[in-house]
């Protein structure tokens, strides 16, 4: 962790945001008419109610929606754990339903300095305190971030991104040989997986990292996707029961932690280790060992997902009907695809630290592979992550976390660099402001100047649900 002087910073510069957010009218103002970031904010906390005064602990149906039959969510119950454990000791002074809301207007916030918190743990090593303080700034005033970590948006993503700050941390000290650390990533991506099926997502770029390194260099990588796999089965294997209890555990589902990706995970995990094992017995196993292997541990959970899994390849809404699509779910903020000017905006930090990484690997290829693939496992997430982004912005979260620390770095260099503009032998003006500053404001100048050239106005330009005649929906009307 960095200086207890530079937490204390970090976390002054995160309230100053968050209340500068709400003053601006970016997020809701706690206590005013419209309280809450949308319906999705509402929802949450009136399930959390019901569950609370009513309704049993696996009872996913929603009363309140869709009368007189009611609503299965697909949400799980670790995020409304965490809104009533909090929610309670303020009802014993509030009352319940005044402290449920106060504390899930709160309750993002508190996540992104957890999230701070992690961050300055898994960046300690590469950036000094000042340099974290800035880091904090950047992370605090990103889009993406900043409507994830809203106040009075007591939403499941914050604790995504939390846990995704977690994960890639342990991860990276796991790549350096502590197969522990794997073991513990692989335990946060179970944990994501169980919050969201969206968690899935990390776990198989870690994975897929892993195996490439193993097949390519061999070592000690095949254990690390033994670790990481263990971890994530560990994980399901307290969540399945927790969420479904024991006799529904057979039960498919597809948008929600089911016996279906318990099965993927403990599918894969058997296979790697069989292979691991016929693998010892060879005194040096190749190149083409390592290859059949590979595809041995691919093979196994494809081959489950074609002959008993199969709608798993129609994706998480594969029971949803079609015709929702049209009328309700290609309408939603956060499915929306990025046009040229959010491109910039939200993405643009994310190409910076690609080009950075993609230098630094460069610089590092006649050294130790091991040395790179740090560096290369965050390169593959800005890919992956950010060509989700543009396909759907509600992926923005991820490469904007990645992007923060390589981001910082080339901002660093940046200022480090003795450039100099000469206009005699004795005039010399220093560009190293000039090119700090350059990359700094680059997504923001590029975003500014695509929107006015008619590219697109942001996807996202506030946390409220508008639609698109303006007139806004009185969720704070409809949930009493």
């Amino acid at each position: 962790m960095h200086h207890p002087i530079a937490i204390v910073a970090a976390g002054v510069v995160l309230v100053f945001v968050q209340i500068a957010l709400a003053l601006s009218g970016y997020s809701p103002m706690p206590g005013a008419e419209d309280a809450l970031a949308g319906p999705d904010s509402y929802m949450r906390l009136l399930r959390v109610e019901v569950w609370a005064n009513s309704e049993g602990w696996r009872d996913v149906g929603f009363p309140l929606s869709n009368a007189p039959y009611g609503e299965t969510l697909h949400w799980t119950r670790p995020f409304d754990v965490l809104l009533l454990v909090g929610a309670r000791p303020l009802g014993w002074l509030i009352g319940f339903r005044d402290g449920l809301y106060w504390w899930g207007a709160m309750i993002s916030p508190l996540l992104q300095f957890a999230s701070l918190l992690a961050l300055s743990w898994a960046t300690r090593a590469h950036l000094s305190n000042r340099a974290f303080v800035f880091l904090a700034l950047l992370f605090v005033t990103q889009p993406a971030l900043a409507a994830v970590y809203s106040v009075a948006r007591p939403d499941h993503h914050s604790l995504l991104a939390f846990l995704f700050v977690i994960g890639v941390a342990l991860f990276l000290r796991g790549l350096a040989g502590r197969l522990r650390c794997c073991g513990a990533a692989g335990v946060i991506g179970g944990l994501a997986i169980w919050v969201s099926i969206e968690g899935a997502a990390p776990v198989v770029v870690a994975l897929g990292v892993l195996g490439a390194a193993w097949m390519v260099r061999g070592e000690w990588y095949l254990r690390d996707v033994i670790w990481y796999l263990t971890g994530v089965a560990l994980a399901l294997s307290v969540a399945m029961p927790l969420e479904h209890g024991f006799a529904a555990l057979a039960a498919l589902e597809y948008d929600r932690i089911s016996i279906v990706h318990w099965g993927l995970i403990v599918v894969a995990l058997t296979a790697a280790g069989l292979v691991e094992r016929a693998l010892r017995r060879l005194a040096d196993p190749g190149w083409l060992a390592r290859m059949i292997g590979g595809a041995a541990i691919l093979a196994a959970p494809l081959m489950l997902v074609a002959f008993v899994f199969p709608d798993f390849l129609g994706g998480p809404f594969v029971e949803v009907d079609p015709a929702l699509g049209a009328i309700w779910l290609d309408h939603i903020d956060e499915v929306q695809t990025l046009n040229a000017g959010d491109f910039a905006i939200y993405l643009g930090p994310s190409v910076l630290a690609g080009a950075y990484l993609a230098y630094k690997i460069w610089r590092r290829r006649q050294q130790c592979y091991s040395n790179s693939l740090g560096l290369i496992y965050l390169a593959v997430l800005l890919a992956v992550f950010g060509s989700l982004a543009a396909y759907q912005v509600r992926w923005s979260i991820y490469p904007a976390i990645v992007a923060l620390a390589p981001w910082v770095l080339l901002l660093r260099a940046m200022f480090q660099q003795k450039i100099e503009w000469r206009l005699s032998s004795r005039i010399r003006i220093p560009l190293r402001t000039p090119l700090f500053l350059a990359v700094l404001s680059a997504p923001v100048a590029g975003g500014a100047i695509l929107m006015s050239l008619g590219l697109g106005a942001s996807a996202v330009a506030g946390l409220a649900s508008q639609p698109k005649d303006g007139a806004a929906c009185p969720w704070a009307q409809f949930a009493p």
